[in-house]
């Protein structure tokens, strides 16, 4: 049997087109697909941390809050002082300056109703499966890490204080 060899590379030719048409094809489908079964990824927790940093440079740049040069009218929107901006409602966020026993100062923002949430959630013992453990919310408190030393100046005087940093972001 004889063959022909420009017409077997002629064939050869087709079917890399059609193997590559092929393969395109199929790379569409599983990327569209794709969009549909995506992994879901919780970051709250770690932008709680970055957050309650931010707090931190922002209202003790330096190691130092000066408490006279805060306005009053502020202390209730510490997040808008901060320059955060965007979907604000879902975060509460409070920073307490204590000098020992006694509080300096506290600034804060959002609704604190979320904490008591959280404390119900994490003490009920109950575990969630992935579905629901997903709407668990971020969670960052100085505490745990141990607060910032800072000074306060309160009426021109220097204080040696602790700040205590405390940002709760809740599902979207």
């Amino acid at each position: 049997m004889i063959c022909d060899k420009r017409g077997a590379l002629g064939g050869g030719v087709l079917m890399i087109t059609r193997l590559l048409l092929v393969a395109f094809i199929a790379f569409v489908i599983f990327g569209i697909a794709s969009v549909f079964y995506s992994h879901y990824i919780d970051v709250r927790s770690a932008e709680s941390v970055i957050m309650g940093r931010n707090f931190v440079d922002c209202l003790a740049p330096e190691g130092i809050f000066d408490l006279d040069a805060y306005p009053e009218e502020e202390m209730d929107k510490m997040i808008s002082y901060c320059g955060f901006s965007g979907d604000l409602d879902r975060i509460f966020a409070r920073v307490i300056f204590s000098e020992s026993d006694e509080k300096l100062a506290t600034v804060y923002q959002g609704d604190s109703g979320a904490l008591w949430i959280r404390e119900i959630y994490k003490d009920s013992g109950v575990k969630l499966g992935e579905g629901l453990g997903q709407y668990e919310p971020g969670y960052f408190n100085s505490k745990e890490y141990g607060d910032y030393p800072v000074f306060v100046l309160k009426d021109s005087k220097r204080v040696d204080a602790k700040m205590n940093v405390e940002v709760l972001i809740e599902h979207e």
